[in-house]
Parts: C-alpha cells; structure tokens; sequence
C-alpha cells in the first residue's frame, strides 16, 4: 500500500470501511518490518531497496539478496545494507572455515596464522613450539611464527605448546628436535638435568641402561672407559679393589672365575707357581709339611 492509498483511508466515510482499510495498511507496513531483516533469503518486494542483512551476511544489491560471507571473513553487523565489503578479512591469529560467520575465531594453542582472511590456521611442525596465546607475529614467514625446541628437549607432536624434557637414558644436543636418541651402552646421562649429551662410563664401572654408571661387583673388572659390562677376574686369580685381578699366590689356587681370594692347597699339594687354578699334588715318596705350600719334600 502506497502513499496514496494511506490517504485514500482518511476519505471514506464509514467506520466499518475506515477500520478495515486500517488493517490493511498496518498488515502491509509489518511486513515491510519483517522483510527488512530477512536472511539469508531475496527480497521479493520491488519496491523495497532497504532488505537489510544480519550477522555474516552481506547485500548483493543486482539480485537484491543477502549472500553468506565467504570462508576466512566474518561480518559482525546486524541490518547491514553494504556489499561484500563489509564481510572483513580475518586477522592473523585467527580463522573462519564456515560460510556467514559473525565472527572469526582464534588459532588454537600451538597452531598460528600468518596471513589475513586464513580459512584454517597452521599446527607448528615436530620439534618446535608456540607458548599458548601467541598465535601470530607482524612477520609474514610462517616460519619465524614456532618457536624451536632447546637442546635436551623435543617435540613429537604438531601443534604443542611447549617442548618436553628428554627422559634419563636419552639425550639430544641438537634443537629442533623431535625425539630424543637412546645412550649407546657404555654411556648414561645421570638421573637430573637437561639430558644433552651421553657421559662415559668410568673404570671400575658400566653402564647397560644408559641411565647410570654402576661399580663392578666383586670379582669382576672393567679397565676401559665407556664400558657396558665388566669382566670376571678368570680362574687362577683373585679380586683385589686396588690392583683388580691378580693372580692366586704361591700355595693358594683358584677354580673358579669371578672371586675375591684364593684357597690354601691343602696337606699333600702344593702350589709352586702363581696363578694356579688347581693345586699339584705330592708324589709317592713326597710329602708337604702341611697347608698352603709352595713345594714338597722328599721323604727320608
């Protein structure tokens, strides 16, 4: 209803009818109401140019519609009569996937965007890290946005927001790492601290677990840095701490490996040499004159 016909309704002179033309005319400005925040749809009245656009929606003014604001914008306005200009471009830091979004959103921890209107934003790669809230620089090199990993630290998984400490037993002396080798044996890294490097095992020591360096046992040498087992005093010597194997004295033997003394030969044998894993034993017509001997006699 038009100007005109408002007007025509102040002329006719019956209640009934004035009542009736009324309605009509407040029915019609209601649905110009409701039509002007129509979306997303078309406006159908040709005689309506103001069809307004809600949130993440913009005007296409040559079909006289409201089209959803493409991925990588937003449109944060209610009742917009502007075109596509008014869809902005995402800021770095934040994306938008989705068609007609109000809003963009931000990166998620660990992840980044580098360039206005992302549709998606970027998990920082294995070995590096972006600390939750930094989703973005000024610099446009997606690179320089992660940050790498120290050395005796490491990361596995895209997209972290802070690098892990290598476990006992592991090191790296690198960054940028995404994992941490295991010791060789013979090496170990100690129980505390950044692990980045391997220390050798010390003499009188080994290690097998590459955690810690441990004393040989009793009976049992290593005479070399950096090894991984020790080696048993063999039979006909014994373990001494301060000298390490040595062999069994005149008089004494030893028939097993691995031991910290030597027994005595008893009556009958002897031992006339050292390092002797058995002890000799008289002949007919000798004897000894008791334990631990080193010779025999001829009897008379």
């Amino acid at each position: 209803m038009n100007k005109a016909n408002f007007h025509s309704c102040n002329e006719m002179k019956t209640s009934v009818a004035l009542l009736l033309c009324t309605m009509v005319f407040a029915s019609a400005t209601l649905n110009v109401f409701q039509r002007r925040l129509m979306a997303p749809t078309t406006c159908f009245m040709a005689d309506l140019p103001t069809c307004e656009c809600t949130y993440g929606y913009y005007k296409d003014w040559e079909n006289t519609a409201c089209i959803a604001c493409p991925a990588g914008r937003h449109q944060p306005f209610n009742g917009t009569l502007h075109g596509i200009q008014d869809c902005e471009l995402c800021a770095r830091g934040k994306f938008n996937e989705n068609l007609g979004s109000a809003a963009c959103t931000e990166c998620p921890d660990g992840s980044f965007s580098h360039v206005e209107g992302a549709i998606h934003c970027t998990p920082c790669p294995v070995g590096t890290y972006l600390p939750s809230g930094f989703h973005h620089k000024t610099s446009t090199n997606p690179f320089e946005h992660c940050l790498p990993c120290d050395r005796g630290t490491f990361a596995d998984t895209p997209g972290t927001t802070m690098c892990s400490a290598c476990a006992p037993g592991q090191y790296t002396n690198a960054t940028n790492t995404a994992t941490c080798p295991y010791c060789p044996l013979g090496k170990f890294t100690g129980l505390a601290g950044l692990f980045t490097r391997c220390m050798d095992a010390r003499q009188g020591h080994y290690s097998n677990d590459g955690i810690e360096e441990h004393p040989c046992p009793i009976g049992h040498i290593s005479d070399t840095i950096g090894a991984s087992e020790c080696t048993p005093c063999s039979p006909g010597k014994y373990y001494t701490s301060n000298n390490g194997c040595l062999p069994c004295q005149w008089g004494h033997f030893q028939p097993h490996a691995g031991q910290s003394f030597c027994d005595e030969c008893q009556a009958g044998q002897y031992a006339d040499t050292l390092g002797l894993m058995t002890c000799k034993t008289c002949l007919p017509g000798q004897y000894t004159p008791g334990a631990n001997s080193y010779g025999h006699d001829n009897a008379t």
